[in-house]
């Protein structure tokens, strides 16, 4: 087993934001499931507006740009132990090679951040 597969394995790694919708429409439109029948466009367009309104509502009006950029982050990783940040990236593996970075990475001596 190499050290990314097993780093890797403590990482929890999901959609979030845009993406996330995006992946949910797509199954809705895709999926095969008898209680989906009917309800397929009403899944898609609802999720659409929900994801707009958030965007232009919440983030452009309120002018809330970290938000903003949250939206678009792609997707999280973040360790199972926790105490870390969580690694972003617009792929997985993106994700977990920055959540590894943020875990290995050395806190100056006084910042209180020590472990």
């Amino acid at each position: 087993m190499s050290e990314h597969s097993a780093e890797s394995d403590r990482t929890d790694v999901y959609a979030v934001g845009v993406l996330h919708m995006l992946q949910v429409v797509v199954r809705a439109l895709t999926k095969r499931h008898p209680a989906l029948r009917g309800k397929r466009l009403t899944i898609a367009r609802r999720e659409i507006r929900k994801e707009c309104r958030y965007v232009w509502g919440y983030c452009l009006k309120g002018r809330r740009w970290r938000a903003l950029r949250n939206t678009f982050n792609g997707y999280l990783a973040e360790h199972r132990h926790g105490g870390h940040d969580c690694g972003r990236g617009w792929t997985k593996r993106a994700a977990i090679r920055r959540a590894e970075r943020l875990c290995t990475r050395v806190t100056p001596p006084g910042s209180g951040r020590e472990s």
